[in-house]
């Protein structure tokens, strides 16, 4: 229950990683109902749209803004992308991802987002994922902050870096990432 981890972890701000809605094309409500509740939190939210929030992106947009957008909290700087579509990432978005992360090289960046641009425990990636976890990796990226799949995980990087490699290396090997 987020009430309750709230009140344990008295959290500063709350990032959200996506589907806040289960079905919004035919219950259009579900937005405003989690609107409220971050609303009630009294928190600032970063939040990156899920898979399940496309239903209906008129109105995400009008509760919670853009599918892409750089948030600078405290001197972190959070950046949203939408891969939350069938197609993945598209080339424009990792570019101006890109581009922030050269900019704020030397703070801390957060990359949020909903389908995870490398799941190593599935092995596998979407496109454009080896080249934005790169730019973390050079950009002394924080962390990558994702959701979509069904469990909870805490990753240790010395263990995840090497499993990490290994699939870009087989992607690379595959032709998926040159």
């Amino acid at each position: 229950n987020l009430g309750e981890a709230m009140a344990i972890w008295a959290p500063d701000v709350v990032v959200e990683t996506g589907d806040i809605t289960n079905a919004p094309d035919d219950y259009p409500i579900e937005y405003l109902y989690a609107y409220n509740y971050f609303l009630s939190l009294g928190l600032p939210l970063i939040i990156a749209n899920g898979n399940h929030d496309h239903g209906n992106l008129a109105l995400w947009k009008q509760y919670f803004g853009a599918l892409f957008t750089d948030v600078n909290w405290m001197g972190a700087h959070f950046i949203q992308i939408n891969t939350a579509t069938s197609s993945g990432v598209s080339g424009r978005a990792v570019n101006w991802a890109l581009s922030l992360m050269n900019r704020y090289f030397g703070d801390p960046i957060f990359l949020n987002c909903h389908i995870p641009l490398i799941d190593i425990n599935a092995r596998q990636a979407q496109s454009y994922g080896a080249v934005l976890m790169e730019a973390m990796i050079n950009n002394g990226g924080t962390a990558v902050l994702q959701g979509h799949n069904h469990y909870d995980m805490v990753m240790d990087a010395n263990k995840a870096l090497p499993i990490y490699l290994d699939l870009v290396k087989n992607l690379e090997t595959c032709g998926k990432f040159t």
